[in-house]
Formats: structure tokens, C-alpha cells, sequence
């Protein structure tokens, strides 16, 4: 029952993940903030998942993957249409943030291959791993969009 109702929690916050980031500027820091914590917690959620739940916890995984694709998409072309107005240092940064959340997208991913291929002795190794990819990665997300459009 408790992986049921943290998949529902979970499913429920990836969705209000897709909208703070689209609309991320005209939320209200609190609300921000709750948002946020509230997808720590289905990342968390994952960490709840047993070894015979991996295929849920993989599909999570991606779930989380393509959210960030996604809303990534959307800042990068909200970027490019002002990059020429936007000072040499601030380009800089762009670029700089661009690299950095690239990298730490690729380090996520690895860990959901992990996840894929992962023993049951390393599970909750793996899990654990994930999560914390995943913190780093909105960790970098919340510095290049304030970096780089503070600038602005």
C-alpha cells in the first residue's frame, strides 16, 4: 500500500514539476520552494522501491529524465531568443550552465542504467546514487536559471 500511494505522490509531483519550471518566474518563492521539496520527495520515492519494483523504479527514473529534457528545452529557447541582448558575461554563463547541466543530465542517466543492471546487494546502492545525481542536477538548474536571467 505505501508503494502505491508514494507512486501516486510521486506521479502527482512530476506533474507539478513541469509547471513550475514553465512557469517558474510568476510562482511565488514559497510555492517555489514547497514545489521543490515536494520533488525531492518523489525522488526519495524512488528510494522505496524494492528490487522487484525496478522496472517501476526505472520507468520513475525516466520520467524524471524527461521532465528535465523537457523544461531544459524550453529555458534553452527562452535563452536563444534573448542571447543578443544579454552581456558577453552573461552568454558566458549560459554557455557555462548549458555544459554543467549536460553533464549532470549524463551523470543521472548513468545512474538509471545502474538501476538497470544492478544487483540486488547494490540496490539500495544504486537508488541512493540516483538520488543524489538527481539533487546535483537541480542543484545546477536553479544556478543557471538564476545566473545567467538575472542578468537580464
Amino acid at each position: 500500500m505505501k508503494s502505491i500511494n508514494n507512486k501516486r505522490i510521486a506521479l502527482t509531483i512530476l506533474s507539478l514539476f513541469s509547471v513550475i519550471f514553465f512557469f517558474g518566474n510568476n510562482v511565488m518563492a514559497s510555492s517555489h520552494e514547497a514545489a521543490q521539496k515536494e520533488i525531492s520527495e518523489a525522488v526519495a520515492a524512488i528510494k522505496d522501491y524494492t528490487i522487484e519494483e525496478r522496472d517501476e523504479a526505472i520507468a520513475k527514473a525516466q520520467e524524471l529524465l524527461d521532465k528535465f529534457d523537457d523544461n531544459k528545452h524550453v529555458w534553452e529557447g527562452r535563452m536563444k531568443e534573448k542571447l543578443d541582448n544579454l552581456k558577453d558575461s552573461s552568454k558566458d554563463n549560459y554557455e557555462a550552465s548549458k555544459k554543467s547541466l549536460e553533464e549532470q543530465r549524463k551523470e543521472l542517466s548513468m545512474w538509471k542504467e545502474k538501476m538497470q543492471n544492478s544487483s540486488s546487494e547494490a540496490w539500495d546502492e544504486i537508488k541512493t546514487g540516483f538520488e543524489g545525481a538527481y539533487d546535483s542536477l537541480v542543484e545546477d538548474w536553479k544556478k543557471a536559471e538564476q545566473g545567467v536571467e538575472d542578468d537580464m
